[in-house]
């Protein structure tokens, strides 16, 4: 993939969400806490790219790209200016190359837990 990494600005946190306990009441609320956070940058996609994930039912989803990263997995959520998202997949560049980056396609989430579509 030709991409450079000066390209990468903007800045992800990547974590998980967990219940954290409410030290005012006692409740347990789940919260994203990050674990480790990476440059990154948001994919365009052709018109034919995007007329395809309408019809698998993805078109609310962003793709972004990092330099490669086997710590970027599914499962996990991640923070982009203010809103968490879900990795729904992380397709990794297993090339040769010097510089390789990864693509990642993420959801936003609604609430804790759950995604748009439900």
């Amino acid at each position: 993939m030709a991409y450079s990494p000066f390209q990468l600005n903007k800045r992800a946190n990547i974590g998980s969400i967990n219940p954290i306990q409410n030290e005012a009441t006692g409740a347990s609320v789940k919260q994203f806490v990050p674990q480790f956070s990476r440059w990154c940058a948001v994919k365009l996609r052709t018109m034919n790219q995007t007329y395809q994930l309408v019809s698998m039912q993805l078109q609310d989803t962003v793709d972004l790209i990092f330099r490669h990263d086997p710590l970027l997995q599914s499962g996990l959520q991640i923070q982009l200016e203010g809103v968490i998202y879900n990795i729904l997949s992380v397709s990794p560049d297993e090339s040769t190359d010097l510089e390789r980056y990864d693509i990642v396609t993420i959801e936003k989430i609604t609430k804790a837990g759950s995604t748009t579509n439900g």
